[in-house]
């Protein structure tokens, strides 16, 4: 299975990021923007995503269909 996808805050816009990287993969103007992103990535890696507020404290977690599997 592969690293979760994380959805995370990045000075004033949002960005994803593979969980235990420090890194990001992508960088977004909006939160939703970055979910719809991270979906996709964790979709085609067998992942979840975990999406974080402003705060850094966990909101959700969203478990893709073949990360159930």
């Amino acid at each position: 299975m592969s690293r979760n996808q994380q959805v995370v805050r990045y000075g004033e816009r949002w960005a994803v990021r593979s969980e235990g990287n420090t890194r990001v993969t992508s960088i977004y103007d909006s939160k939703e923007e970055a979910v719809s992103e991270a979906k996709k990535i964790a979709r085609n890696t067998a992942s979840s995503v975990m999406i974080y507020s402003s705060k850094y404290n966990l909101e959700e977690t969203d478990e893709t269909e073949r990360s159930r599997f």
